[in-house]
């Protein structure tokens, strides 16, 4: 069967939670099915997965030393093939297909590139994330394409002794499947923007700021709209994170729209951890909701924490920092139940040996009913 007539197969129950659906079902003797349960029309399933970088940056910050610089670097390069893109492409190509998401909002789809010791450099592509992870989709018969990008931070150093570069670039994208007709879903006014406030650091004597960012687009479906966002917020400094939440409220408080916000914001749930409180009281009084928690859906819901080799056993998952959250003064609201966690079973590890999860993040899955305009 071929992706354009494959019929669309995600249930709005989350897979742990169909036992006790057939337990339910094997009590219950009349009475129809709760208006509650139905997916009423219009809804969007919005996915949001951050695919993992394939090496830790942090032992850069801050290193001036030009000798262990470069052999930071090459250690960089080296991981990128340990935990090959590749590979965990499949297994991200499959837990997609398998969510069967109408929106898929990406973050860390790096682009990796070397250029060998020429003025000017000549840069290559190593590994290209996005591209990679768009030929496995279409391999695997449910193509998608990309409808926006944004480049959120740019980095280049020598990763070797003989003035070879390597150059990272961080990456926020959003993607939709190529088999939905134009009345059951369009894609239009892509955007994008780097947040003013970000990390300076230095890196071989040299200032460096650290940023992040968000890409956009507004999504119709069944003659709806509401727009899109895709946000990487900073996870390593409170409050530049905080500055970043506040550019980000701004910039969707624009919106004509409904709004739905998908990504990782490196925030942990409203109320576990004191130094979250400010951002939350700004995104709370921008009237924004936890999809999550107003669906109801069963904890917990741990999204991040895999080693950066991505081959512990058991999962790391230990903590929430990916969101799907949506604006409730415009009423769209999440299918009750209807969440869900991709890429936190040892199933879903890829084949190799060894197995390797699919990021060091799960995905979210959210259906939300669309609000009209």
């Amino acid at each position: 069967m071929n992706a354009a007539t494959a019929p669309r197969h995600r249930s709005p129950v989350p897979r742990w939670a169909l036992i006790a659906l057939l337990v339910v079902g094997m009590v219950a003797t009349t009475g129809s099915v709760p208006a509650s349960a139905a997916r009423d029309k219009p809804t969007n399933t919005v996915m949001t997965y951050n695919v993992y970088l394939g090496a830790n940056l942090l032992p850069l910050f801050g290193e001036n030393d030009p000798i262990k610089l470069i052999g930071k670097t090459m250690a960089i390069f080296a991981h990128l093939d340990l935990v090959d893109f590749r590979v965990r492409a499949v297994a991200i190509a499959q837990q997609i297909i398998e969510q069967d998401p109408d929106v898929v909002a990406l973050q860390e789809v790096s682009l990796w590139e070397t250029s060998p010791p020429t003025m000017p450099p000549q840069f290559t592509t190593t590994y290209d994330f996005l591209q990679t992870l768009l030929d496995e989709l279409e391999r695997q018969r449910h193509p998608f394409r990309s409808v926006s990008v944004s480049k959120t931070f740019t980095g280049t150093l020598p990763i070797d002794f003989s003035g070879t570069l390597g150059k990272y670039t961080d990456r926020n994208a959003i993607i939709v499947p190529v088999d939905r007709s134009a009345s059951e879903l369009s894609t239009a006014n892509p955007m994008d923007g780097v947040f003013d406030a970000g990390i300076p650091i230095t890196i071989g004597r040299a200032p460096v700021k650290v940023t992040r960012g968000w890409v956009g687009i507004d999504v119709t479906t069944d003659g709806r709209t509401y727009r899109l966002f895709d946000a990487h917020v900073e996870g390593y400094n409170d409050q530049i994170r905080l500055a970043q939440v506040a550019e980000l409220v701004q910039v969707m408080s624009a919106s004509p729209y409904p709004v739905v916000l998908a990504g990782d914001l490196n925030l942990y749930p409203m109320g576990v951890r004191a130094l979250d409180d400010a951002a939350w009281d700004i995104l709370r009084d921008a009237r924004f909701r936890d999809a999550w928690v107003k669906a109801e859906c069963f904890e917990p819901r741990y999204t991040a924490g895999q080693t950066d080799d991505l081959n512990n056993v058991p999962s790391n998952l230990d903590n929430t920092v990916d969101f799907v959250l949506f604006d409730a003064d415009f009423k769209t609201k999440p299918v009750e139940g209807s969440c869900d966690i991709g890429g936190e079973e040892l199933d879903d590890r890829t084949a190799t040996d060894p197995a390797l999860w699919p990021s060091d993040h799960a995905a979210v899955i959210v259906d939300l009913r669309i609000a009209a305009a």
